[in-house]
């Protein structure tokens, strides 16, 4: 059923909406850096799932491929829900029962920090871009510089944040109403040498998944400089890691963002919902499939529906 509603949904976005898909044009396609993109998305994923492997390393020492499954899992079940919270539900699937609220904080967690590249280097690589939009000053300067740093404050005390949590739960946790913090006490056990190593892992997947977009505009003939690329592409992961929706029945709405930039710079309407197509297609729906394929081989999950 879940299969056939994924399908369901794609065919309601693209076809019943009245729009006009994006014509391909094979005479201007470059294969190199599409073909660069596509073995970038195993290395997107396999980051992801050691990011999660030493997330959980305090509760259950996990096999690689089972931290794969639960990844993929998680992205299947991401599909069909709002900011993608789904992910908590399939990552805790291959978990066993105990472990399992512990782990939407080590996902949270993970989630937060790679948010923050999102953020931190999506104000400071798109700055290129905004100046053309807001008239640049010494005061837009100044305020660009305060909240860039502000921001990177509160990702840094986010990220260290476990070091802090042995001192937090123990006093929060003896009041009757906020006793549930307890669940969360293994968080003290992430040690700063593992933060820093899910700090590292998620700066590396931000600029694959950054140098993915980039390729792929390249291989539909875009020949703009990387820089000037790239202040558009962090642009737009800086807005849509702010939208509450699902990546699928957000897919359209994510084109037109990207029509919205790219005009900016003279590319295309078809060009920028083609790349934004393409880029969901091979890092999204791809993954999706194979954790749809991991969800329904899972022989402990219709354990715990029961």
């Amino acid at each position: 059923m879940l299969g056939i509603g994924l399908c369901l949904i794609l065919y309601n976005q693209l076809w019943k909406e009245d729009r006009a898909l994006p014509v391909f044009n094979p005479n201007t396609f470059v294969y190199f850096p599409f073909i660069l993109a596509i073995i970038l998305v195993p290395v997107n994923w396999f980051l992801e799932s050691l990011k999660w492997q030493i997330l959980l390393k305090p509760l259950i020492s996990l096999h690689w491929y089972k931290s794969l499954q639960s990844i993929l899992t998680g992205v299947f079940i991401g599909v069909f829900t709002p900011a993608r919270i789904g992910e908590y539900g399939g990552r805790m699937v291959f978990l066993p029962e105990k472990y399992r609220i512990p782990s939407i904080v080590a996902t949270l967690y993970g989630s937060i920090i790679q948010n923050g590249f999102h953020v931190i280097f999506g104000f400071t690589f798109s700055y290129l871009f905004i100046k053309n939009l807001i008239p640049e000053t010494q005061v837009t300067f100044s305020l660009f510089v305060t909240v860039v740093s502000l921001f990177c404050v509160g990702f840094l005390m986010v990220l260290f944040l476990p070091s802090y949590w042995q001192f937090f739960i123990p006093w929060i946790s003896k009041f009757k109403l906020t006793s549930f913090f307890r669940k969360f006490a293994f968080l003290k056990d992430i040690s700063t040498k593992n933060a820093f190593k899910v700090f590292l892992l998620s700066g590396i997947r931000y600029f694959v998944y950054f140098f993915q977009y980039i390729c792929i505009l390249w291989s539909f003939g875009v020949g703009l400089p990387l820089l000037t690329l790239g202040s558009g592409v962090s642009f737009i992961y800086l807005i849509q890691s702010g939208l509450p929706l699902p990546p699928l029945l957000n897919l359209l709405g994510r084109g037109e963002i990207s029509v919205l930039v790219w005009d900016q710079f003279g590319i295309s309407s078809d060009i920028a919902i083609l790349a934004t197509l393409t880029l969901w297609f091979i890092n999204v729906l791809l993954p999706a499939l194979v954790g749809y394929i991991f969800f329904i081989k899972n022989k402990s999950l219709e354990i715990s529906l029961k």
